[in-house]
């Protein structure tokens, strides 16, 4: 199955790279319901980043904490899907593709930049295969400028290293899913990351990973999924039916 995307027409990576303001808007909390909260509140399911105008899940291995890694436990390779939260390329990407939260749907794996420039490692162009920029400091995609602008984080190998996560919960594992393939073997790798986005590199897809997920925009503008709109209307059609009835005065 096919990785989802996370940017809408026209949005492109470029929306990533593009961003140059020195102090990011701050992350944004909403309630299963799309309500506007604190980041840090106990009520936010997810996390509106302004500055990318996507929305991330807050929990970040919400595959076990909602039941799913346990009820489905079992497969390998591809299929694999254990209860830590650890998950095969096909398991992910169908957990992914049928997830509602809430009334939310339309989540995806993040993107990737396999070009990305702001990375500190560079495989050279080689029998065919493009360049591919990978390691630290790779703010061109999502995770990585999560991990370093907005957060404010700094690597591992640098000074004064610093891992902050934010408002984000149950970050756990190592390697995590991107939606992107890696250029030079798409049948067999995809790029993934470390963490929050601390490092950046290519991943097998007969291997396992973790995953969190994005959806585009934010989720407090957002119209309600067709079945809880259908629910909205019935509520409102029974509402001014009563009114009518209702003997005037």
């Amino acid at each position: 199955m096919a990785a989802l995307k996370i940017w809408a027409a026209g949005m492109g990576l470029a929306a990533v790279t593009g961003l140059t303001q020195a102090s990011p808007i701050p992350l944004q909390g909403r309630d299963i319901n799309g309500n506007p909260v604190a980041a840090t509140d106990p009520s936010a399911v997810f996390e509106y980043d302004a500055n990318l105008n996507l929305t991330w899940l807050r929990d970040w291995n919400y595959v076990v904490s909602s039941g799913y890694a346990a009820a489905h436990a079992g497969g390998s390779g591809s299929n694999l899907i254990d209860t830590y939260g650890v998950m095969g390329w096909t398991a992910t990407n169908a957990w992914v593709s049928n997830l509602t939260v809430g009334s939310f749907g339309g989540w995806a794996l993040p993107t990737m930049d396999g070009g990305d420039t702001n990375c500190d490692l560079v495989h050279p162009a080689r029998n065919g295969f493009p360049v591919q920029h990978y390691g630290k400091h790779c703010t061109g995609s999502a995770p990585g400028y999560l991990f370093y602008t907005e957060l404010g984080n700094i690597a591992s190998a640098d000074p004064g290293y610093q891992y902050n996560l934010g408002p984000f919960q149950n970050v756990v594992g190592v390697w995590r899913w991107s939606s992107t393939d890696f250029a030079p073997l798409p049948d067999l790798g995809v790029w993934g990351f470390l963490g929050l986005g601390i490092y950046q590199e290519a991943l097998s897809k007969k291997g396992g990973g973790w995953a969190e997920v994005v959806r585009s925009g934010d989720v407090a503008t957002a119209v309600p999924e067709p079945q809880t709109l259908a629910l909205v209307l019935l509520v409102l059609g029974a509402s001014a039916v009563a009114r009518r009835r209702q003997p005037r005065r």
